[in-house]
């Protein structure tokens, strides 16, 4: 499973002040970042398509986990409530790089990354999942998906597959183009003065002001414009084309009904992880 595990917690006690509590997790290598800039040599990462391919499944997998973690009774303070209603779901709400860990095999020299960091995570059950109110919710703002900030905007799971869009088009950026392009280019690219704000941001979306009032929000142009970028990469092949149209197609769609749900991404990833072991899937083009 590509979820961090909790080793252990405890307490410690000390004279004169509160209990303090503690998880222990495993010693990861670093995050997604750190591999990024540890594997950037254009030979290795040509050779990691299929790898990036298993790897970004696992993690939809991992999230798909989250989304659906079930309860097998009802919570005693929730009353005449129908069974169906009492579903307890999970929201990570903080998925990035920095949030996603990599792991070195003890036995060969491969790397697992798993999903981490859910210092934000919500659980809920399903009468409140449909009705969070976005206002007071922590996120991410680089990552953050655009209900956050519209005026008609609710949170729920959706929100972690857009997060989980902008993370995955980071990687292809990275697998094609190097870790430069992915950690700066394409932040620079994405900056832009945002509508509630005197700073620049590099969002994944742009907002714009009825003359009602109402926010709402749209895709970035420039993030559309990176898309082909990779698109006309000379290291793209047809896995990284058929990722990016998921991408583009059913992850950063700015309105939550469009969305992929998670267990849609594990769908359609696992089929380009199968794609994988046809050669020509992940050759590149321009090889």
């Amino acid at each position: 499973m590509h979820v961090i595990r909790i080793l252990a917690t405890f307490e410690v006690l000390k004279s004169g002040e509160g209990p303090r509590f503690y998880f222990l997790f495993p010693l990861a290598e670093g995050n997604l970042w750190d591999f990024f800039k540890f594997m950037d040599r254009p030979t290795e990462r040509v050779q990691r398509a299929d790898w990036v391919a298993e790897q970004c499944f696992k993690l939809a997998t991992a999230l798909r986990l989250v989304h659906n973690e079930r309860a097998h009774h009802i919570p005693h303070y929730i009353e005449n409530i129908p069974d169906k209603d009492v579903e307890l779901y999970g929201r990570h709400g903080d998925i990035k790089g920095d949030n996603v860990l990599y792991f070195e095999s003890r036995y060969r020299r491969d790397y697992r990354l798993e999903l981490a960091d859910f210092g934000l995570g919500r659980l809920h059950t399903g009468i409140s999942r449909s009705i969070q109110n976005p206002k007071g919710i922590d996120n991410s703002s680089t990552y953050r998906a655009p209900e956050f900030d519209t005026t008609s905007g609710k949170i729920s799971r959706k929100a972690d597959i857009f997060s989980l869009g902008c993370m995955f088009l980071e990687i292809i950026t990275w697998l094609l183009e190097g870790f430069n392009a992915a950690q700066t280019e394409f932040s620079q690219e994405r900056l832009e003065t945002g509508l509630n704000s005197k700073f620049t941001e590099d969002t994944f979306f742009s907002l714009q002001r009825a003359p009602t009032g109402e926010i709402s929000a749209t895709r970035k142009a420039r993030v559309t414009g990176w898309i082909k970028r990779l698109r006309r990469c000379s290291q793209a092949s047809d896995y990284t084309d058929q990722f990016l149209d998921f991408i583009d197609d059913r992850m950063l769609v700015p309105e939550p009904e469009g969305r992929a749900t998670s267990r849609e991404v594990c769908s359609e990833l696992k089929k380009m992880y199968d794609g994988c072991r046809i050669d020509s899937f992940t050759r590149p083009r321009g090889a």
